[in-house]
């Protein structure tokens, strides 16, 4: 499995490297891969593949990189040992895409190791995919709760509770020593005390998950509790308000930068989700908002976290091409497909590069105004943006389908210009050297 089905495309090789790696990283691989494997089932048959029969559960078999998997879809169910009869298992064809997460990380940094990197962000993920790929698949969470055991004594006013909450932040979570399923729940266990003033002894702390429910039900249980339910209300509300306000951010903002925003905002909502949880367990019916809208949140930019992922490892126009069969097939028009894939309730790329998606899709059109008018709006982001050095996945990218459209209107000078832009920015690539 290769970025971009082996066309190369320097800048967009880092940028899609994040995106593996932040996928990787949201919690444990071995359930990432067992949710995609259930959805990748659902698309097979949907209608199908979705019900129960007279055979009982409908099961999908598989069998994947020397492990065998049986898949159920309604309700969603994955099994390494055969189901129990009766059902119905159908097999899975033997050329089913699904590559496990782990597999998508070495290959993304495989293709940049053979890209020179000319940015310190480059070497950045490139350093943190090895460290992911290097680390236990179930990391130990001992040196987080140690850490914050030995030093939170020393925390005298908000000032040290602020830096050493951004040095838990740089060292655990965006070096990648711990998930951001895991690091959110601990760090959940360092902030709370300071809510209630009520502490603990970190070395109790077996299972973080569990052991805050278990101190948020006993923090409601005490003399305080209308305080301390308020307080953990107002954080709750205020990670989600934080995590969606981040995901705005990463609306707007560039390709390279998504990714980075798109996992604090992911972390920001697991925060909040086991806050409202540990509420709801424990009695409380006036939450700070309801757990569904909560789950919502979560799992929209989930889904567009992987989908991002995935999305880098097809040809360059291959999701292009699926927004053309779309509007084909009259399901949905372009501008609605290029909102769509650039909400916060599906924040898969930024605004301008759907813009640059939708437009390459145009291109694709049989009809020659529908791909002079892609050429036009990628030669106009162009313009406005070649020489900004933030965007070089998008400067790149819309060069690629521009110069493509050129060559399918005959236009082979205009073709030749961006080749030559094109052939210009890899040769800089090559003889350049790393840089802020």
């Amino acid at each position: 499995m290769s970025l971009f089905s082996g066309h190369i495309l320097p800048s967009s090789s880092y940028v899609a490297l994040q995106r593996v790696a932040l996928a990787f990283n949201i919690g444990s691989e071995e359930i990432l891969d067992h949710t995609r494997l259930v959805a990748y089932a659902a698309l097979l048959a949907p209608k199908e593949g979705t019900t129960s029969n007279s055979n009982g559960r409908t099961w999908w078999h598989a069998k994947k990189f020397e492990c065998e998997y049986w898949i159920s879809i309604n309700p969603g169910e994955f099994r390494t040992e055969p189901p129990e009869q009766p059902c119905s298992i159908r097999e899975i064809p033997d050329d089913f895409p699904f590559v496990p997460i782990r597999q998508m990380l070495r290959d993304a940094l495989a293709a940049c190791s053979s890209v020179l990197p000319v940015h310190e962000q480059e070497l950045r993920v490139m350093a943190l995919a090895a460290r992911l790929l290097a680390r236990d698949p179930k990391p130990s969470l001992v040196p987080i709760l140690d850490d914050i055991a030995r030093n939170r004594a020393q925390i005298a006013d908000k000032h040290a509770f602020d830096t050493m909450l951004a040095r838990l932040y740089q060292e655990y979570l965006f070096e990648g020593v711990c998930t951001v399923a895991d690091f959110s729940i601990v760090l959940l266990l360092f902030q709370l005390p300071y809510q209630t003033g009520r502490g603990f002894d970190y070395a109790e702390v077996a299972h973080p998950s569990s052991f805050l429910a278990n101190y948020i039900r006993h923090m409601l249980s005490g003399p305080e509790e209308v305080n301390v339910r308020l307080r953990f209300a107002k954080m709750a509300s205020r990670f989600r308000a934080n995590g969606r306000e981040m995901i705005r951010t990463a609306l707007d903002g560039t390709m390279s930068g998504m990714s980075s925003k798109l996992g604090l905002a992911i972390h920001l909502f697991m925060s909040a989700n086991a806050i409202v949880d540990g509420l709801q367990d424990a009695g409380v019916k006036d939450l700070p908002y309801p757990p569904n809208l909560g789950s919502e949140s979560f799992a929209c930019t989930s889904s567009a976290i992987n989908v991002g992922a995935e999305f880098f490892f097809a040809a360059p126009d291959g999701f292009a091409k699926l927004l053309q069969a779309e509007v084909i097939n009259g399901r949905r028009t372009l501008e609605s497909l290029e909102k769509h894939h650039s909400s916060e309730f599906e924040p898969t790329f930024t605004r301008n590069f759907a813009k640059i998606l939708t437009a390459q899709a145009e291109t694709l059109s049989d009809d020659r105004i529908d791909i002079r008018r892609g050429a036009g709006a990628l030669k106009a982001f162009l313009d406005e943006h070649r020489e900004d050095a933030e965007m070089d996945m998008e400067t790149e990218w819309a060069e690629h389908a521009l110069c493509k459209a050129y060559l399918k209107l005959g236009e082979r000078d205009a073709a030749e210009q961006i080749s030559l832009r094109i052939a210009k920015r890899r040769l800089e690539r090559s003889f350049g050297s790393p840089s802020n």
